[in-house]
């Protein structure tokens, strides 16, 4: 019985969540919690957003305990009702910001919580993603803002000085996937940095984290946030003896590491891993597997010509 009555409560969350209204689960059977939507309009300088609207599933009753709205029957219908969106005023607040900021909800992933909590520790652990890493790393869940309903990983420099922050999805079919704090495109996600003569490229974070797992005794890694290298980030790279790059094989990956490799190659050992899977679909073996079968840069000349074919 109590099974059937939190997968009641789960599915109304997820509804409200569909409809733009921040909710979730409460540590009370029957209960939500919901950002309430009324709290600007009855006089609040700012919307809620510290889920001050309890609504009992049960009774089909909601209290604001803000703002003081109530709804005394048929409270959920009500709340479906509402036009009403969060993320868009904190999406607002996010492009004026010009140091990085905390999202104000961050929580760190853990394996036990309500149902948003469960869903985005599972994505991360379906990605291979151990507990090891994850205390490292430090990645978070995020139900509110420019971040909303994303597994969120901080970005630092590497000065261990907070750049941003990277937040995926948890919602299916979302776009996009992955949406970073402003400033960072041309960055690094650094997974592992100065601890080896070695550096391997790749697109992603997961695929960091999977290069991480495989090859942490062997060489560091960090992925690209886009396809290019900024100035002050490929001058970074240039500390390492030796510079792989992993990048996913469409004509974007291969495009983005032929300019950034032409850029590095005069003063830098560059090498290239070709193989068919992306680095976060790979096992640790089949990581190191495709390390040694990199190959110098000089022997990809024909990639160029193989990216714009593939433009065309």
């Amino acid at each position: 019985m109590r099974h059937s009555v939190n997968m009641f409560r789960d599915s109304i969350v997820v509804n409200f969540i569909e409809k733009g209204i921040a909710a979730r689960e409460s540590d009370e059977p029957n209960e939500i919690i919901v950002c309430c939507p009324f709290c600007h309009k009855r006089g609040k300088e700012s919307p809620d957003t510290q889920y001050h609207l309890g609504l009992n599933t049960k009774k089909n009753v909601a209290h604001c305990y803000r703002c003081d709205w109530k709804c005394g029957a048929n409270a959920v219908q009500v709340l479906l009702g509402v036009s009403y969106q969060i993320s868009n005023l904190d999406l607002a607040e996010e492009k004026v910001k010009t140091k990085p900021i905390w999202p104000k909800d961050f929580e760190p992933l853990r394996t036990f919580g309500d149902y948003w909590m469960r869903k985005a520790y599972s994505l991360v652990q379906s990605r291979g993603v151990t507990p090891e890493q994850i205390d490292k790393f430090n990645p978070g869940l995020c139900l509110m803002g420019a971040f909303r309903y994303r597994v969120v990983f901080p970005l630092y420099d590497s000065k261990n000085k907070l750049e941003g922050f990277s937040g995926r999805t948890i919602i299916k079919d979302k776009q996009p996937k992955w949406y970073h704090s402003k400033g960072l495109e041309g960055s690094l996600f650094l997974a592992q940095y100065h601890k080896r003569d070695s550096i391997v490229v790749t697109e992603g974070i997961w695929d960091a984290l999977a290069v991480h797992r495989g090859l942490k005794r062997v060489a560091d890694s960090a992925a690209l946030l886009g396809h290019n290298l900024s100035d002050a980030k490929l001058e970074h790279l240039r500390e390492y003896k030796k510079i792989v790059f992993w990048l996913d094989p469409d004509a974007a990956g291969l495009e983005g590491v032929i300019d950034t490799a032409e850029d590095l190659l005069y003063d830098t050992d560059v090498h290239i891993i070709s193989y068919p899977k992306e680095p976060g679909e790979c096992n640790d073996i089949e990581v190191r597997e495709a390390w040694l079968q990199k190959q110098p840069w000089s022997w990809m000349a024909e990639l160029r010509y193989k990216a714009n074919r593939m433009c065309l």
